[in-house]
């Protein structure tokens, strides 16, 4: 035993020796060495290309940030409330996703997405020029552009505008084919071809932005509009807990966030003002149903009144309960009929098939024949 645990070491050793001197003797350092130099260009070209990509894509592409909320439904079938409750279980049976796909696509509808424009304040976008990119200065402005009259080919246009002094500035920007420009004071209105408008500072300036430049678009709705619905994404996160997940993209993170709180602000309103249109219209169907219930009513007894001046009694109740007595008594002497019947059409099969008659023993006392009786018992 020990001389083969001896041995063994030596055997890996020799194995391993074996195996570095094949790998020595197959990697040729020198063939190596001239297949780069033959490539060199070619792998520096490559290293290089791939350097520079990946420094113009980090340079030059502007991260997107998400934000997201979620909501959860409470889905009610109403049906009980207007005396539907007997097809209620079957609507149950869309209270899973069919009513879930529903709410999503009314909060991607033009409905939500009209008030939502209508509601916030993208209407006009500023940004601030870097050395390379720009920066879009949502809600943070060190200005802002106010305007009484626009051209409708000034929407979506950019309206440059260089901050010269904490005083002044000067603006320039496409009229068609031609570049209108010129300075401005901040506060004073400013009347050019296809707008008149004025720049005043916003709560956000800073001294440190003079000398910088920067533009502002003004957006028509229809171009907003698109912008939301194009980034704007409702899914299911949930089915059986009825939970929808509302998301929206943007470059800027603070504007996104702003516009998922507006839908999730939209989107309760037009709820609450949706169930309040249906709890009105149910409220006044019954108001509707109880008004003609009540006038047939009325009428019940008008006609009521009419026959009792007609026939000139009193009795018609006790005349009903006469009558209904003598139709329960038909009633029973109906069924001793029917079963009598039974009985005897059993029996006469029985006589004819000789079938043995003891069976019927039991049951003579349905037949009210005596003669029948006795001629079977005998």
């Amino acid at each position: 035993m020990s001389t083969e645990n001896a041995s063994s070491p030596f055997f890996e050793n020799s194995n391993n020796n074996s195996s570095s001197d094949v790998f020595a003797q197959e990697f040729d350092v020198t063939r190596m060495l001239v297949i780069v130099r033959k490539n060199l260009v070619w792998m520096v070209t490559i290293f290089t290309f791939s350097i520079l990509g990946a420094f113009f894509f980090i340079r030059y592409t502007k991260p997107v940030f998400e934000s997201r909320s979620q909501i959860k439904l409470d889905l009610k079938s109403e049906a009980s409330a207007i005396g539907l409750s007997k097809g209620e279980s079957s609507m149950e049976e869309f209270s899973g996703a069919s009513k879930l796909i529903g709410e999503v696509e009314f909060i991607k509808s033009q409905l939500v997405i009209k008030s939502v424009v209508a509601k916030s304040n993208l209407q006009i976008g500023y940004f601030v020029l870097g050395d390379i990119l720009f920066e879009e200065r949502f809600q943070t402005s060190p200005v802002q552009l106010e305007y009484s009259v626009i051209d409708p080919s000034m929407f979506n246009q950019r309206i440059n505008i260089s901050i010269q002094s904490a005083s002044g500035y000067s603006y320039s920007y496409l009229w068609g084919e031609e570049l209108i420009e010129g300075n401005a004071s901040f506060g004073n209105t400013v009347t050019t071809d296809g707008i008149v408008f004025k720049i005043n500072k916003s709560p956000n300036w800073i001294n440190e932005i003079v000398g910088n430049d920067m533009f502002c678009v003004v957006y028509s709705q229809q171009f907003t509009e698109g912008y939301i619905s194009q980034s704007l994404t409702v899914d299911i996160d949930n089915v059986d807990a009825k939970i929808l997940s509302i998301g929206f993209k943007d470059f800027n993170k603070y504007k996104a966030a702003y516009i998922v709180d507006l839908v999730d602000s939209v989107y309760l309103e037009q709820t609450i003002e949706l169930k309040t249109s249906k709890q009105e219209k149910t409220l006044d169907f019954l108001k509707s149903s109880l008004g003609r219930t009540e006038q047939n009513l009325l009428n019940a007894e008008n006609d009521l009144e009419k026959f009792l001046e007609k026939n000139k009694t009193g009795e018609v109740k006790s005349i009903y309960d006469r009558v209904y007595t003598k139709i329960e008594e038909l009633e029973k002497e109906k069924t001793e009929v029917l079963k009598e019947h039974y009985l005897y059409k059993d029996l006469e099969e029985s006589i004819e098939k000789g079938h043995d008659l003891d069976a019927f023993f039991p049951v003579l006392g349905g037949v009210k024949d005596p003669q029948l009786i006795s001629a079977l018992k005998e």
